[in-house]
Protein backbone atom coordinates (compact mmCIF):
# COMPACT_ATOMS: atom_id res chain seq x y z
CA UNK A 1 0.00 0.00 0.00
CA UNK A 2 1.23 3.36 -1.17
CA UNK A 3 -0.32 7.16 -1.18
CA UNK A 4 0.93 8.97 -3.94
CA UNK A 5 1.42 12.84 -3.40
CA UNK A 6 1.71 15.44 -6.02
CA UNK A 7 2.73 18.85 -5.01
CA UNK A 8 3.76 22.04 -6.82
CA UNK A 9 5.59 24.54 -6.48
CA UNK A 10 6.09 27.64 -8.25
CA UNK A 11 9.08 29.40 -9.80
CA UNK A 12 9.13 32.71 -12.10
CA UNK A 13 11.07 32.26 -15.37
CA UNK A 14 12.13 36.16 -15.88
CA UNK A 15 13.49 36.36 -19.74
CA UNK A 16 15.54 39.46 -21.54
CA UNK A 17 15.90 40.98 -17.93
CA UNK A 18 17.94 43.50 -19.35
CA UNK A 19 15.42 45.17 -21.16
CA UNK A 20 12.97 47.67 -20.44
CA UNK A 21 9.44 46.35 -19.96
CA UNK A 22 6.53 48.50 -19.94
CA UNK A 23 4.55 48.90 -16.27
CA UNK A 24 2.34 45.89 -16.69
CA UNK A 25 4.75 43.63 -17.94
CA UNK A 26 3.40 40.11 -17.98
CA UNK A 27 6.16 37.44 -15.58
CA UNK A 28 5.63 33.93 -16.98
CA UNK A 29 5.28 31.33 -13.97
CA UNK A 30 5.89 27.75 -14.26
CA UNK A 31 4.44 24.79 -12.19
CA UNK A 32 7.37 22.05 -10.82
CA UNK A 33 5.50 19.14 -9.79
CA UNK A 34 7.18 16.20 -7.56
CA UNK A 35 5.58 12.56 -6.95
CA UNK A 36 5.88 11.16 -3.19
CA UNK A 37 5.27 7.78 -2.53
CA UNK A 38 4.05 7.69 1.40
CA UNK A 39 3.50 4.52 3.47
CA UNK A 40 1.18 5.40 6.47
CA UNK A 41 1.14 3.04 9.20
CA UNK A 42 -0.27 3.11 12.99
CA UNK A 43 1.21 2.27 16.39
CA UNK A 44 0.68 -1.01 15.53
CA UNK A 45 1.95 -1.04 12.28
CA UNK A 46 -1.11 -1.79 10.11
CA UNK A 47 -1.77 0.20 7.11
CA UNK A 48 -3.60 3.33 7.22
CA UNK A 49 -5.85 3.57 4.02
CA UNK A 50 -8.23 6.24 5.33
CA UNK A 51 -6.44 9.45 5.28
CA UNK A 52 -7.81 12.45 3.93
CA UNK A 53 -5.97 15.13 2.10
CA UNK A 54 -6.27 18.02 5.20
CA UNK A 55 -4.11 15.65 6.92
CA UNK A 56 -1.56 15.76 4.94
CA UNK A 57 1.32 18.67 5.53
CA UNK A 58 3.99 18.45 3.11
CA UNK A 59 7.32 20.96 3.64
CA UNK A 60 10.62 21.57 1.92
CA UNK A 61 13.13 24.26 3.16
CA UNK A 62 10.62 24.42 5.98
CA UNK A 63 7.79 26.35 3.23
CA UNK A 64 5.03 24.61 3.55
CA UNK A 65 3.87 22.95 -0.09
CA UNK A 66 0.84 22.92 -2.08
CA UNK A 67 -0.81 19.43 -2.37
CA UNK A 68 -2.35 19.06 -5.86
CA UNK A 69 -3.02 15.22 -5.80
CA UNK A 70 -3.82 12.65 -2.87
CA UNK A 71 -4.31 9.14 -3.97
CA UNK A 72 -4.34 5.39 -3.01
CA UNK A 73 -2.54 3.06 -4.63
CA UNK A 74 -2.92 -0.50 -3.54
CA UNK A 75 0.30 -3.21 -4.74
CA UNK A 76 -1.12 -6.52 -3.19
CA UNK A 77 -0.45 -9.67 -5.03
CA UNK A 78 -3.37 -11.65 -6.21
CA UNK A 79 -5.30 -14.31 -4.25
CA UNK A 80 -4.34 -17.19 -6.55
CA UNK A 81 -0.50 -16.14 -6.44
CA UNK A 82 -0.53 -15.53 -2.58
CA UNK A 83 -2.09 -18.70 -1.35
CA UNK A 84 0.68 -20.57 -3.47
CA UNK A 85 3.92 -19.19 -3.01
CA UNK A 86 5.54 -22.95 -2.94
CA UNK A 87 4.34 -23.77 -6.86
CA UNK A 88 7.30 -23.49 -9.27
CA UNK A 89 5.41 -21.04 -11.14
CA UNK A 90 5.37 -18.11 -8.89
CA UNK A 91 9.09 -17.97 -9.53
CA UNK A 92 8.27 -17.52 -13.81
CA UNK A 93 8.00 -13.84 -14.77
CA UNK A 94 4.53 -12.85 -14.88
CA UNK A 95 3.30 -11.98 -18.40
CA UNK A 96 2.81 -8.22 -18.75
CA UNK A 97 -0.37 -6.67 -18.38
CA UNK A 98 -0.07 -3.67 -20.48
CA UNK A 99 -3.20 -2.19 -18.11
CA UNK A 100 -1.33 -2.15 -15.08
CA UNK A 101 0.83 0.47 -14.21
CA UNK A 102 4.32 -0.31 -14.42
CA UNK A 103 6.51 -0.49 -11.16
CA UNK A 104 10.40 -0.05 -11.81
CA UNK A 105 12.82 -0.94 -8.68
CA UNK A 106 16.23 -0.29 -9.19
CA UNK A 107 18.52 -1.63 -6.14
CA UNK A 108 22.50 -1.12 -5.07
CA UNK A 109 24.22 -2.48 -3.05
CA UNK A 110 27.09 -0.08 -1.85
CA UNK A 111 30.49 -1.67 -0.69
CA UNK A 112 28.96 -3.80 1.95
CA UNK A 113 31.11 -5.87 4.40
CA UNK A 114 30.18 -9.69 5.43
CA UNK A 115 27.84 -8.58 7.99
CA UNK A 116 25.93 -6.30 5.77
CA UNK A 117 25.73 -8.47 2.82
CA UNK A 118 24.19 -11.29 4.81
CA UNK A 119 21.44 -8.91 5.88
CA UNK A 120 20.87 -7.34 2.64
CA UNK A 121 20.72 -11.13 0.91
CA UNK A 122 17.84 -11.81 3.51
CA UNK A 123 15.94 -8.71 2.71
CA UNK A 124 16.12 -9.00 -1.39
CA UNK A 125 14.73 -12.13 -0.92
CA UNK A 126 11.88 -11.76 0.98
CA UNK A 127 11.11 -8.69 -0.98
CA UNK A 128 11.37 -11.21 -3.90
CA UNK A 129 8.66 -13.47 -2.46
CA UNK A 130 6.37 -10.65 -2.59
CA UNK A 131 6.83 -8.87 -6.00
CA UNK A 132 3.74 -7.25 -7.74
CA UNK A 133 2.71 -7.81 -11.27
CA UNK A 134 4.16 -5.80 -13.71
CA UNK A 135 7.34 -5.08 -11.97
CA UNK A 136 10.71 -4.94 -13.25
CA UNK A 137 13.87 -4.90 -10.70
CA UNK A 138 17.37 -4.24 -11.47
CA UNK A 139 20.27 -5.00 -9.60
CA UNK A 140 23.67 -2.84 -8.94
CA UNK A 141 26.95 -3.08 -7.40
CA UNK A 142 29.05 -0.26 -5.90
CA UNK A 143 32.80 -0.38 -5.25
CA UNK A 144 34.88 2.14 -6.52
CA UNK A 145 33.59 0.91 -9.25
CA UNK A 146 29.89 0.40 -10.92
CA UNK A 147 28.53 -2.77 -11.73
CA UNK A 148 25.39 -4.33 -13.06
CA UNK A 149 24.54 -7.66 -11.47
CA UNK A 150 21.10 -8.32 -13.25
CA UNK A 151 19.25 -5.78 -15.70
CA UNK A 152 15.62 -5.56 -15.16
CA UNK A 153 13.48 -8.72 -14.97
CA UNK A 154 10.50 -10.07 -13.26
CA UNK A 155 12.09 -13.42 -13.46
CA UNK A 156 13.00 -13.68 -9.45
CA UNK A 157 15.61 -16.67 -9.95
CA UNK A 158 17.48 -14.15 -11.97
CA UNK A 159 17.27 -11.85 -9.57
CA UNK A 160 18.43 -14.49 -6.16
CA UNK A 161 21.37 -15.61 -8.96
CA UNK A 162 22.42 -11.82 -8.66
CA UNK A 163 21.96 -11.51 -5.15
CA UNK A 164 23.80 -15.00 -4.41
CA UNK A 165 26.54 -13.63 -6.18
CA UNK A 166 26.88 -10.57 -4.07
CA UNK A 167 26.70 -12.40 -1.04
CA UNK A 168 29.33 -14.62 -1.94
CA UNK A 169 32.29 -12.35 -2.66
CA UNK A 170 35.57 -13.44 -0.89
CA UNK A 171 35.95 -11.67 2.17
CA UNK A 172 39.33 -10.05 1.97
CA UNK A 173 40.97 -10.22 5.54
CA UNK A 174 43.48 -6.98 4.57
CA UNK A 175 41.25 -4.39 5.22
CA UNK A 176 40.84 -5.93 9.27
CA UNK A 177 44.94 -6.43 9.45
CA UNK A 178 45.68 -2.84 8.30
CA UNK A 179 43.68 -1.64 10.64
CA UNK A 180 45.39 -3.69 13.59
CA UNK A 181 48.87 -2.72 12.26
CA UNK A 182 47.93 0.95 12.23
CA UNK A 183 46.55 1.20 15.47
CA UNK A 184 49.70 -0.39 17.13
CA UNK A 185 52.09 2.28 14.92
CA UNK A 186 49.36 4.72 16.56
CA UNK A 187 50.61 3.73 19.98
CA UNK A 188 54.23 4.03 19.18
CA UNK A 189 53.62 7.08 17.48
CA UNK A 190 52.31 8.74 20.28
CA UNK A 191 54.46 7.37 23.18
CA UNK A 192 56.85 9.78 25.24
CA UNK A 193 58.86 7.07 26.59
CA UNK A 194 61.44 3.68 25.36
CA UNK A 195 58.69 1.55 27.24
CA UNK A 196 55.46 0.50 25.90
CA UNK A 197 53.06 3.22 26.25
CA UNK A 198 50.42 3.63 28.82
CA UNK A 199 47.19 1.69 27.26
CA UNK A 200 49.24 -0.85 25.44
CA UNK A 201 48.24 -4.30 24.85
CA UNK A 202 50.81 -6.40 26.89
CA UNK A 203 54.28 -7.45 25.66
CA UNK A 204 54.43 -10.92 23.54
CA UNK A 205 57.02 -12.00 21.47
CA UNK A 206 55.64 -15.58 20.73
CA UNK A 207 54.04 -15.52 17.40
CA UNK A 208 50.44 -16.32 16.68
CA UNK A 209 49.82 -20.07 15.06
CA UNK A 210 48.41 -18.10 12.00
CA UNK A 211 51.55 -16.27 11.29
CA UNK A 212 50.21 -12.90 11.30
CA UNK A 213 52.59 -9.67 11.21
CA UNK A 214 54.97 -9.36 13.54
CA UNK A 215 53.63 -5.80 14.18
CA UNK A 216 50.37 -7.30 15.15
CA UNK A 217 51.81 -9.77 17.74
CA UNK A 218 54.99 -8.07 19.60
CA UNK A 219 52.51 -5.78 20.64
CA UNK A 220 54.82 -3.40 22.56
CA UNK A 221 57.86 -3.07 20.05
CA UNK A 222 57.87 -1.07 17.20
CA UNK A 223 58.28 -3.36 14.17
CA UNK A 224 61.98 -3.12 13.96
CA UNK A 225 61.96 -4.70 17.99
CA UNK A 226 63.34 -2.14 19.27
CA UNK A 227 60.93 -0.80 22.22
CA UNK A 228 58.18 1.19 21.25
CA UNK A 229 58.68 5.18 21.12
CA UNK A 230 62.29 5.38 20.46
CA UNK A 231 64.03 7.40 18.06
CA UNK A 232 63.90 6.26 14.73
CA UNK A 233 60.73 3.86 15.19
CA UNK A 234 58.69 6.78 16.25
CA UNK A 235 59.43 8.47 13.39
CA UNK A 236 59.13 6.03 11.20
CA UNK A 237 55.46 4.84 12.96
CA UNK A 238 54.19 8.98 12.51
CA UNK A 239 55.46 8.66 9.10
CA UNK A 240 53.12 5.18 8.11
CA UNK A 241 50.24 6.51 10.27
CA UNK A 242 50.09 9.94 8.51
CA UNK A 243 50.28 7.97 5.13
CA UNK A 244 47.36 5.58 5.55
CA UNK A 245 45.38 8.85 7.49
CA UNK A 246 45.73 11.01 3.93
CA UNK A 247 45.12 7.93 1.63
CA UNK A 248 41.63 6.92 3.84
CA UNK A 249 40.47 10.43 3.27
CA UNK A 250 41.27 9.88 0.12
CA UNK A 251 39.41 6.53 -0.48
CA UNK A 252 36.91 8.40 1.47
CA UNK A 253 36.39 11.08 -1.51
CA UNK A 254 36.28 8.44 -4.14
CA UNK A 255 33.86 6.23 -2.18
CA UNK A 256 31.43 8.96 -1.99
CA UNK A 257 32.07 10.11 -5.03
CA UNK A 258 31.89 6.75 -6.68
CA UNK A 259 28.37 6.24 -4.44
CA UNK A 260 26.36 9.83 -5.19
CA UNK A 261 27.78 9.49 -8.80
CA UNK A 262 25.76 5.81 -9.35
CA UNK A 263 22.84 7.20 -7.57
CA UNK A 264 23.01 10.46 -10.01
CA UNK A 265 23.13 8.18 -13.23
CA UNK A 266 20.53 6.00 -12.33
CA UNK A 267 17.86 8.13 -11.62
CA UNK A 268 18.54 10.28 -14.49
CA UNK A 269 18.45 7.28 -17.43
CA UNK A 270 14.99 6.73 -15.83
CA UNK A 271 13.39 10.56 -16.86
CA UNK A 272 11.69 8.73 -20.06
CA UNK A 273 10.55 5.89 -18.42
CA UNK A 274 6.45 6.32 -17.40
CA UNK A 275 5.73 4.20 -14.38
CA UNK A 276 6.33 3.90 -10.55
CA UNK A 277 10.19 4.33 -9.63
CA UNK A 278 11.86 3.21 -6.69
CA UNK A 279 15.40 2.70 -5.92
CA UNK A 280 16.43 0.47 -2.57
CA UNK A 281 19.79 1.86 -1.55
CA UNK A 282 21.58 -0.90 0.98
CA UNK A 283 25.07 0.34 2.47
CA UNK A 284 27.06 0.33 5.44
CA UNK A 285 26.49 4.26 5.65
CA UNK A 286 27.32 6.88 3.07
CA UNK A 287 30.19 9.46 4.39
CA UNK A 288 29.88 12.47 2.58
CA UNK A 289 33.01 15.13 2.87
CA UNK A 290 31.42 18.65 3.12
CA UNK A 291 33.10 19.69 -1.07
CA UNK A 292 30.58 16.70 -2.11
CA UNK A 293 27.57 17.77 -0.41
CA UNK A 294 26.52 19.90 -3.55
CA UNK A 295 26.99 16.48 -5.68
CA UNK A 296 24.33 14.65 -3.22
CA UNK A 297 22.03 17.50 -3.64
CA UNK A 298 21.87 17.19 -7.38
CA UNK A 299 21.08 13.56 -6.55
CA UNK A 300 18.09 14.41 -4.59
CA UNK A 301 16.94 16.70 -7.42
CA UNK A 302 17.39 14.19 -10.07
CA UNK A 303 15.05 11.89 -8.25
CA UNK A 304 12.85 14.51 -7.91
CA UNK A 305 12.33 15.68 -10.85
CA UNK A 306 12.32 12.35 -12.81
CA UNK A 307 10.23 10.84 -10.14
CA UNK A 308 12.31 8.38 -8.60
CA UNK A 309 11.58 6.92 -4.45
CA UNK A 310 14.79 6.94 -3.01
CA UNK A 311 14.51 4.32 0.03
CA UNK A 312 17.74 3.97 2.38
CA UNK A 313 18.50 0.37 4.03
CA UNK A 314 21.27 0.60 6.88
CA UNK A 315 22.95 -2.92 6.19
CA UNK A 316 24.26 -3.04 9.57
CA UNK A 317 21.18 -3.95 11.13
CA UNK A 318 22.06 -4.26 15.12
CA UNK A 319 25.28 -5.16 14.65
CA UNK A 320 26.48 -3.24 17.31
CA UNK A 321 30.00 -5.21 17.90
CA UNK A 322 32.27 -2.67 15.94
CA UNK A 323 30.95 0.57 17.97
CA UNK A 324 31.42 -1.48 21.17
CA UNK A 325 34.69 -2.49 20.67
CA UNK A 326 35.87 1.06 19.67
CA UNK A 327 34.00 2.48 23.22
CA UNK A 328 35.58 -0.38 25.10
CA UNK A 329 39.42 1.18 23.41
CA UNK A 330 38.65 4.72 24.25
CA UNK A 331 37.84 4.08 27.94
CA UNK A 332 40.79 2.11 28.27
CA UNK A 333 42.63 5.04 27.07
CA UNK A 334 41.02 7.43 29.07
CA UNK A 335 41.64 5.12 32.47
CA UNK A 336 45.10 5.08 31.23
CA UNK A 337 44.98 8.97 30.99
Amino acid sequence: MAITLVCGGAFACLRNAAAQEPANQTIRIGSNEVLLDVVVRDKRGRPMRDLRPEEIEIYEDNARQTLASFRLIETALTNSTAHKPNEAATHAPKPFDPALPVNLVTIVFDNLDANGRRLARASAHDFFQQLPPNTFVAIFAVNLGFHVLQPFTSDREKLKQAVELMARRADNRFPSMSKQIVEQLEIIANSTDFGPPAGAPAQSTTANSNNAPAATTLAGLAPSGAPAGGGIDKALAQMTVNAMRAIEAMQLDMQARASVQALINLVRQQKQLIGRKSLLYFSNGMVVPPHLVPLLRTAISEANQNNVSIYTLDARGLDLSEDTTRAKEKLAQAIAG
